[in-house]
């Protein structure tokens, strides 16, 4: 999904959880005294589910200049998104369409010294720590 807010272009890549639904909404929509700020929203949400992983990203990218009428890259470099779970974390795969793959894990463990390993969609992944960026050959 892609969006411009001002001169900026902006897209919202996730995963879709198998029996989810998205809503495109607005607060205060149905208020009868006009007295919320209205705002759009995006509402992803699985009914009756447990353990269900949300996982997306926000893409900032392009510019559009008023003045000369001109659009810059807005179209989204992400080619792909891919997400899922292992015992040690919750781990995403961004892929852009250049071919650049990059994981995003974060540990059930908080603790900044403990070394984590997991393996997803045939990566081997090591990190120390919560969080990590890793780029995949």
């Amino acid at each position: 999904m892609t969006w411009q807010d001002g001169n900026r272009y902006h897209s919202w890549h996730w995963v879709p959880v198998p029996g989810s639904e998205v809503l495109l909404a607005e607060s205060g929509a149905n208020d009868p005294n006009r007295s919320l700020r209205r705002e759009p929203m995006l509402i992803q949400r699985v009914a009756r589910a447990r353990n269900v992983l949300f996982a997306g990203v926000l893409e900032g990218h392009g510019s559009y200049d008023p003045d000369t009428e001109r659009v810059t890259a807005s179209s989204s470099r992400i080619a792909s998104v891919a997400a899922g779970s292992t015992d040690a974390a919750d781990i995403m795969i961004i892929t852009t369409h250049a071919g650049v793959r990059v994981a995003i894990a974060v540990a059930r463990s908080m603790d900044p010294a403990q070394r984590h390993d997991a393996t997803f969609q045939g990566h081997r992944l090591s990190w120390t720590g919560p969080v990590a960026r890793i780029i995949l050959p």
